[in-house]
C-alpha cells in the first residue's frame, strides 16, 4: 500500500491512521463506560493515545497490505444497564465517531475552514516539505468513511457485525457462537482472495463513493 508514496504521502497516511483508529477505539470505550463498564478505562482506553490503541502488527499490516487491526477495545455487556441497547450503542460508537469527524472535516473543506499546507517542522526530519492540507483532507475523509462502511459490515469480528448478535434471541447461544466463529472465517477468506487475486470483493470504494456524494450536498454551504 506504502510502496507507492512519496515521503510526506506516508506521514499524512500514517498521521491519519493514528487519529482514525484512535478515535475510533476511544469511542467505544467512552460508550461502554457510559452504559456502565468501566472495564475499558481500567485499562486506559479512555484516551485518545494512540500508543493505548494501536496494535503495531495490525497497523503494519494495515501500510503494507491494506487491511488491518487496532487493539480491540474489552468490555463487560453484564455491567451495562440494559446489555442490548448497551451492547449496540457501542457497537455503533465506534464506525459512527469515524462517520462523524468525515462530515465534520468535509464541511470544513467545502466552507473554506481550513489553510492551504501543514507545516512539518515539528517532526524535526530535514527536507520534508510541507503537506498541502487538501489532499491531506481528503485522505482523512476517506479513510474515515471507508472506516465506517467496513466495520458496519455485518461479518464477525466487525462492530456491525455485534448488532445482529445482540438482537439473537438468548436461547439460541448456539446460533450466536457459530455465527461469531464462522464470520471470521469468511472475512479472513475474503480479505485474502482479495489480497492475493488484486480484486475487491467487498465494495467498499463504492460505497464510499455514494456516500460522499450524498453527504456533499448536505454539508455545502449553500445546502
Amino acid at each position: 500500500m506504502i510502496f507507492r508514496l512519496e515521503t510526506s504521502e506516508i506521514i499524512a497516511l500514517v498521521l491519519t491512521l493514528l487519529l482514525s483508529l484512535s478515535l475510533h477505539e476511544w469511542a467505544h470505550a467512552g460508550a461502554a463506560y457510559i452504559m456502565g463498564d468501566n472495564t475499558a478505562k481500567q485499562q486506559n482506553r479512555l484516551s485518545l493515545n494512540p500508543l493505548n490503541h494501536i496494535d503495531l502488527f495490525g497497523f503494519l499490516a494495515i501500510l503494507l497490505v491494506g487491511f488491518g487491526w487496532a487493539k480491540p477495545v474489552q468490555i463487560d455487556i453484564r455491567n451495562f444497564r440494559h446489555p442490548v441497547r448497551g451492547e449496540i450503542f457501542v457497537s455503533l460508537a465506534g464506525p459512527f465517531s469515524n462517520l462523524l469527524l468525515a462530515s465534520l472535516l468535509l464541511a470544513g473543506s467545502l466552507r473554506g475552514w481550513f489553510p492551504y499546507t501543514l507545516p512539518l517542522e515539528f517532526l524535526g526530519i530535514p527536507g520534508i516539505p510541507n503537506i498541502p492540507v487538501g489532499p491531506m483532507l481528503d485522505l482523512v475523509i476517506h479513510l474515515n468513511l471507508v472506516l465506517f462502511i467496513f466495520n458496519m459490515l455485518p461479518i464477525p469480528p466487525l462492530d456491525g457485525s455485534h448488532l445482529v448478535t445482540a438482537l439473537i434471541p438468548k436461547h439460541m447461544e448456539q446460533t450466536k457462537r457459530s455465527f461469531q466463529r464462522y464470520g471470521q472465517f469468511s472475512l479472513l477468506a475474503i480479505l485474502l482472495l482479495s489480497a492475493v487475486f488484486n480484486y475487491r470483493l467487498l465494495p467498499i470504494s463504492s460505497l464510499t463513493r455514494q456516500l460522499i456524494n450524498f453527504l456533499v450536498p448536505l454539508l455545502s454551504p449553500h445546502s
